[in-house]
């Protein structure tokens, strides 16, 4: 999210700076798996089973649905030509089912392409308040948790354009990549949870702004206003 920002700023040597620093950071790790597990894997994987899942409008996520929604996705898959790799090495599979999410996009695209205004709808709402469990009790306490903070977060920053470029950028940026990146993947709470401290500064300004706004009222209000005392001496 940050180094284009400095690209455009021409600031190449922090860019080269944090380039040499996430490499160093990755590369080891990668080694690791090439050795290990014998596959080229260059984090981790696990991006297509989440792509497939986050296709349908159904919560499939639950650990009811989860099986029996793969396996419909695999023969459907089969069915067009999608074959699951042979060795099943990690990086193989995850490449499958990202074909099988791919798939599943286009026959939606193809067969009722106004579902996916829905999809969008439920995705935007689900990043706040959907868990694993999928129960009323905790998605509704989630919910509600979230209530205060992400939209007068999102406010807040969207708000910082105008008084402060850096904070809008640098966190506006990491706002954009986390619910840009689940809402194509799968919505849950727990994989934005990384913004949520970002969210509750942003909103905590905000209210911080609303106090000390409804504060300097009441006090020009208290001193243009006369005391009990004072109006009965005047009268």
């Amino acid at each position: 999210v940050l180094l284009p920002a400095w690209i455009a700023k021409g600031k190449f040597g922090d860019a080269l700076v944090f380039v040499a620093a996430m490499l160093i950071f990755i590369i080891p790790w990668t080694i690791r798996n090439l050795v290990v597990l014998q596959d080229r894997i260059l984090v981790a994987t696990g991006t297509g089973s989440v792509f497939v899942l986050g296709s349908d409008d159904d919560q499939v996520h639950s650990p009811g649905k989860k099986e029996p929604f793969f396996e419909e996705a695999a023969a459907e898959g089969a069915r067009n030509g999608i074959f699951k790799p042979n060795p099943e090495y990690e990086s193989a599979v995850d490449k499958w089912l990202l074909r099988l999410g791919l798939m599943r996009y286009r026959q939606r695209l193809e067969d009722r392409p106004l579902s996916f205004l829905k999809l969008l709808v439920l995705k935007s709402l689900r990043l706040w308040y959907a868990n694993d469990s999928v129960t009323l009790r905790t998605q509704l306490a989630l919910a509600l948790c979230s209530l205060p903070v992400v939209p007068l977060g999102l406010w807040r920053v969207w708000r910082w354009r105008k008084t402060n470029q850096v904070f809008f950028l640098v966190i506006g940026g990491v706002l954009v990549y986390f619910i840009g990146m689940h809402l194509v993947l799968l919505p849950m709470v727990r994989y934005v949870m990384p913004i949520y401290p970002l969210l509750i500064l942003a909103s905590s300004h905000w209210l911080c702004d609303a106090l000390s706004l409804s504060f300097s009222r009441e006090s020009r209000l208290g001193r243009s206003t006369p005391s009990l005392a004072e109006g009965a001496a005047i009268g």
